[in-house]
């Protein structure tokens, strides 16, 4: 996982501190613990926390941040999870 210091961490999600792409691209790995019970796609909130990521990393020019490394594995999670795997192949252009 993400290798992290807790009190830093904690400290910079409590004052707002990491980029909205990071936010939204964590929630969007970690909403399925939330709302497990969530079937309806035009419900689920992770799916728009994906996007959401995905529609910011995509403008962003300046991509020495290392925030977008652990945001694009977050998304990758997210996108393994809900993807079958022949489906998510096709997305990185394996198959």
């Amino acid at each position: 996982m993400i290798p992290i210091r807790i009190p830093e961490f904690l400290y910079k999600l409590k004052h707002n501190l990491f980029p909205d792409y990071f936010l939204y691209a964590l929630l969007a790995a970690g909403c399925e613990i939330l709302e497990p019970h969530i079937i309806d796609r035009k419900k689920r909130s992770d799916i728009k926390y994906a996007n959401m990521a995905m529609d910011i990393l995509e403008k962003i020019c300046d991509i020495h941040d290392p925030y977008i490394i652990w945001a694009c594995c977050l998304i990758d999670s997210y996108i393994w999870k809900i993807i079958e795997n022949d489906k998510r192949q096709v997305i990185y252009g394996t198959t």
